[in-house]
């Protein structure tokens, strides 16, 4: 099944506590092997709570950088972090949510794992969760959710991803439970509306689609994924030419074949093929997806 600008989660800002400051000398005590050890241990418990300490406005800039998509650097940020405090968990989340976001699968995967292993941090079951839902692997993405919901029930980012899962499913209710419960936890967030559109278009419902798209757009008039994908809603729903107003002619074979992807997938094929075939025509160049969608119901077997 396919979902067209699909919305990738980006993380949240966090902030963390203070610390003391402690003085390792004044510990010192005669010579022994117990008294080494305590000044070995404070000192470690020094450096530990100074790290924090300076790392603190890092690490909420870093989340900051993540979340309006500055990934790089936001990545870079968190790398110095962790080249003083290797094992800082907040500093792990944002190289790994980074990684994610940029299209770095392997190196996010590892980083997630690790952190689950670790921590059970419900972030990172998600990030590792969300992996495995591209990858295929449902039934271990379901669990991974599950037990990141479970701990963090409020955390729309989870829910939002239990609604792709749901639609993979074709769990239908449970699609629309999921993005309506994440749209309302993140008011501000385009991205759980515009994933319900894409859920109401598999199910075959444009009109629901168009209403959930222009909910997306209202939050925000400049999140492109959801202007894009109103228009195919809007083709699909047979309001072609209004589609169309305003589309570049570099984008309009884009548009078109993407509407008949979804029409293809509602079973309305006739649609699917003068989608495809509009798009080829209208393509300044020779455009191959719109081809190979057009060959493939053509194809023994295809109605």
């Amino acid at each position: 099944m396919m979902r067209i600008w699909m919305f990738t989660p980006i993380v949240g800002a966090l902030a963390l506590g203070g610390c003391a400051t402690m003085n390792p000398a004044a510990e010192i005590q005669p010579a022994g092997a117990r008294s080494v050890e305590a000044v070995e241990r404070l000192i470690r418990e020094q450096t530990d709570e100074a790290a924090a300490d300076v790392s603190e406005a890092d690490i909420a800039e870093a989340w900051t950088q993540a979340e309006a998509g500055a990934c790089e650097d936001a990545a870079e940020t968190a790398e110095a972090l962790l080249r003083a405090a290797p094992e800082n968990v907040e500093a792990r989340l944002i190289v790994a949510e980074c990684a994610m976001k940029s299209g770095d699968a392997a190196r996010a995967e590892r980083a997630f794992a690790d952190l689950v292993d670790e921590t059970r941090d419900p972030r990172a079951l998600r990030g590792l969760g969300v992996l495995r839902a591209r990858e295929g692997r449902y039934d271990e993405a379901e669990r991974l959710l599950r037990e990141a919901v479970e701990a963090r029930p409020d955390d729309w980012r989870i829910l939002n991803a239990l609604g792709f899962l749901a639609d993979v499913e074709r769990d239908w209710g449970g699609a629309v439970a999921s993005y309506e419960r994440a749209a309302e936890l993140a008011p501000r967030e385009p991205a759980p509306l515009n994933n319900l559109g894409l859920s109401y278009l598999q199910q075959g419902r444009p009109e629901s689609a168009i209403g959930a798209f222009n909910r997306a757009l209202d939050r925000d008039a400049d999140f492109a994924p959801a202007d894009k994908n109103l228009r195919v809603a809007l083709i699909v729903d047979g309001q072609l030419e209004r589609a169309l107003w305003g589309v570049s002619d570099e984008e309009r074979p884009v548009v078109l074949n993407n509407a008949g992807v979804i029409a293809r997938g509602a079973g309305d094929l006739e649609l699917a093929r003068s989608l495809f075939q509009r798009a080829l025509d209208e393509s300044p160049v020779f455009y191959e997806q719109a081809y190979r969608n057009l060959q493939a119901l053509r194809e023994p077997g295809s109605r």
